[in-house]
């Protein structure tokens, strides 16, 4: 009963995130009884609150020394494993439980997502769907089911999954956040919205709840009620440093310098390389910049991309490998253009580097009344997964079925849509394979400018990795430049440059370009651009609300000692016409 009672007051402590005092109290009932797995293992899950994983390992093992059929120990350990990224090791203990038919729920779940991370997608689709069998109303098997779902099949598929979980516990708020999130990738923006009105009326006072409603406010214009659903969190959190990181973007320069020592103390004590630590990081350097603060700005933004990238690594040898394969696959220029005397729904696709324009460029175009913007789609990536990953070889027909099946429903009457994922640079020989009347409108911006602005911006998830350091900044630019070069060969005729700084200057010229190359007459709407009110869901998103501007050509210059290593790294080769003006 003692060890009962002393290993109850330190789970609780462990709810309420009193880790250290858990720690504490646990540590004294492993000395009074040192036979009891049930300390150490309270001491590893503590460690873990604290986020020291690594040292965890010890004494979850000192667990299961002492009592080898300690299931939850072989659980925390294996759970502990995948946080390291060793998911063959967990695999093991996981293993074993189940060999030992005692794969419950939870196992048959930590064993899905250890199969995921090596590569076995139907083994851990098959694991995750038995944990849901054994445990229909926990939601975290469903909601890995959706993620590796969106991943291999797209975000129809994930919403199918939310689906089947709301089907069961339709007031589940969670549910509702996770399925706004591929709504919104297809278009959905609307139902996206209400779903998330609907959680937020379930649990109004709940922060991550608060914060997708404000990103979601954001994106379609309403910056007032952003920003005020922002100053809700924190007037119950106050050192919440996702909603100030947020806020700092919405509000004036006065507001931001209040928040500045509120947000070095976040940085300061928050868990080294955390989500938080992170974010306060790149808000600190945005309050220096608006500050003047140069020298304060390139250290917040050295710290925050340091920490960034060791959290998110980016894999060059990798990165160059994909850009070489996919260009491999495309040997031989392409036929001529077929004639096409008005487009009917073509696809226009909008790429270059991130940070290069492309968000303008859409929200000119989707001011045109026959054209409707659909924002950065994952259709064509999930499109080209399924080719690299199956047997046979590129079918023009099914890749188009495929990325057709993936866009949501178009508006009647329109001629054209545009896609403006950037990243589509490096898949145009599918694209222009598949749909041959297809438009390609290729975003240039001065590599100096497209890099000062990466390393100012925060990208969410692990494609943009390349973007937490400088000299990965300019390997990633001079594979693109390769990748473009390579096009440019193959596909004669077939692409549209822009340049960024000739579209600024001159809307006008630069919107009749773009037009006649689709095949539409011109519209005076597309020099209005802060006119558009579709959703933004790219880091651009307050940026393309402001009628068109020039203040952002050249900005690098005043930054040459931070672009210093980047400038350096980039191949003169590719980029011969830059000049250090």
């Amino acid at each position: 009963m003692p060890e009962y009672n002393a290993s109850r007051a330190a789970l609780d402590l462990l709810k309420n995130g009193n880790f250290k005092a858990a720690l504490k109290a646990t540590r004294a009932g492993a000395t009074r009884d040192p036979r009891s797995a049930i300390f150490p293992n309270v001491i590893g899950i503590a460690l873990c609150g604290l986020g020291k994983h690594a040292d965890s390992l010890p004494h979850f093992e000192r667990a299961l020394h002492l009592n080898p059929a300690f299931d939850e120990a072989h659980r925390n350990i294996a759970q502990t494993l995948l946080t390291l990224g060793r998911p063959q090791c967990a695999l093991k203990h996981l293993g074993l439980l189940a060999r030992k038919g005692r794969g419950d729920a939870d196992t048959t779940y930590l064993m899905a997502r250890a199969l995921w991370e090596t590569g076995d997608t139907a083994g851990a689709m098959a694991a995750a769907e038995r944990s849901i069998v054994a445990a229909p109303r926990n939601p975290r098997a469903y909601f890995l089911m959706a993620q590796m779902r969106e991943m291999t099949e797209g975000p129809l598929a994930a919403i199918a999954e939310y689906d089947r979980l709301l089907g069961i516990a339709p007031n589940d708020p969670e549910a509702m956040l996770r399925k706004s999130l591929p709504l919104a990738r297809t278009g959905a923006h609307a139902q996206a919205l209400a779903l998330v009105r609907t959680a937020v009326s379930i649990r109004p006072k709940h922060a991550a709840t608060l914060l997708r409603y404000a990103t979601m406010l954001n994106e379609i214009g309403d910056i007032a009620a952003a920003r005020q659903t922002l100053q809700t969190i924190l007037a119950d959190e106050p050192a919440h440093a996702l909603a100030m990181s947020n806020l700092v973007h919405l509000q004036d320069e006065k507001a931001n310098k209040a928040l500045f020592p509120a947000l070095q103390t976040v940085f300061r004590k928050s868990q080294k390389g955390s989500e938080n630590q992170i974010a306060a990081g790149f808000a600190l350097a945005r309050i220096a910049r608006q500050q003047d603060d140069a020298d304060g700005e390139a250290r917040w933004l050295a710290k925050a991309n340091a920490l960034e990238a060791a959290r998110v690594p980016y894999d060059p040898a990798r990165d160059r490998q994909m850009h070489h394969d996919m260009a491999a696959r495309f040997p031989t220029p392409f036929p001529p253009a077929p004639d096409c005397a008005a487009p009917d729904r073509v696809p226009v696709f909008v790429v270059g580097l991130p940070r290069s324009g492309t968000s303008l460029t859409e929200a000119m175009l989707g001011n045109h009344p026959d054209i409707v913007g659909l924002g950065e789609l994952a259709a064509a990536g999930y499109a080209v997964q399924k080719v690299l990953e199956g047997p046979a070889p590129f079918d023009a027909e099914t890749f188009a079925h495929t990325y057709l099946a993936a866009l949501p429903a178009l508006p009647e009457g329109v001629s054209a849509f545009v896609d403006k994922m950037p990243e589509n640079y490096r898949i145009l020989g599918f694209l222009l394979g598949a749909f041959p009347q297809a438009r390609i409108i290729h975003m240039r911006r001065d590599p100096r400018d497209v890099a000062l602005s990466m390393w100012r911006t925060r990208f969410a998830g692990t494609a943009l990795s390349y973007t937490s350091d400088l000299s990965h900044i300019a390997l990633r630019m001079n594979l693109y430049a390769e990748m473009m070069q390579h096009w440019q060969r193959i596909l004669p005729g077939r692409i549209l440059g822009i340049d960024y700084a000739a579209l600024v200057s001159d809307p006008l010229q630069g919107t009749r370009d773009m037009a006649a190359f689709i095949g539409l007459p011109w519209h005076a709407d597309m020099v209005r651009p802060e006119d558009n009110k579709a959703p933004v869901q790219t880091a651009s998103v307050n940026q393309v609300r402001e009628p068109v501007h020039s203040r952002a050509l050249g900005r690098w210059k005043s930054r040459r000692d931070v672009l210093a290593p980047f400038v350096a790294a980039l191949d003169p080769a590719l980029w011969p016409d830059l000049r250090d003006d």
